[in-house]
């Protein structure tokens, strides 16, 4: 014989059930609401166009020409930098640098690019021309930076 413990629950306790599982479900759907928002933030400067061979991406100020996939990775944990240069960015231009990236996209190298652009003020290079790995001595002398052995230094090369 078949039997269904649904049935026996009291009232309030089936309810009190249901209560919980709604909440925990409507809490689901801000938190994916929020994400798709922020996500929504983050593409809107993104601009792909296609010319003959070469696909250009525009993100905000910066533009590449892409070589890698957008959603590509770099495996590893990085922190990216753009010395500022008095030659071509503003009197209020800095140097720029990273937070700890984790397995970044090629989105998330040009989203912090375009940031380095806005803090060194170097209107000037607007091109993405890649990565430079940066050794721990060079580091050093460029930034002041201690290389810790777990994080990968990249300079941003941006070219005009």
């Amino acid at each position: 014989m078949y039997y269904n413990y649904l049935d026996v629950l009291p009232n309030d306790i089936f309810d009190t059930i249901l209560n919980i599982n709604i909440t925990n479900i409507e809490k689901q759907i801000n938190i994916l609401e929020e994400k798709i928002s922020n996500l929504e933030l983050k593409l809107k400067p993104l601009s792909i166009k296609k010319y003959n061979k070469y696909t250009e991406i525009t993100y905000d100020n910066i533009f590449y020409n892409m070589k890698e996939y957008l959603f590509s990775n770099i495996k590893g944990d990085i922190i990216l930098f753009n010395v500022y240069n008095n030659l071509f960015g503003d009197y209020y231009g800095y140097t720029y640098i990273s937070e700890v990236l984790h397995n970044p996209t090629f989105l998330d190298i040009l989203i912090e690019a375009n940031k380095s652009l806005i803090k060194t003020k170097d209107y000037y290079h607007k091109y993405l021309d890649g990565l430079y790995n940066m050794n721990s001595n060079i580091l050093y002398n460029y930034t002041g930076i201690v290389a810790d052995s777990n994080i990968k230094y990249y300079e941003i090369m941006m070219g005009s």
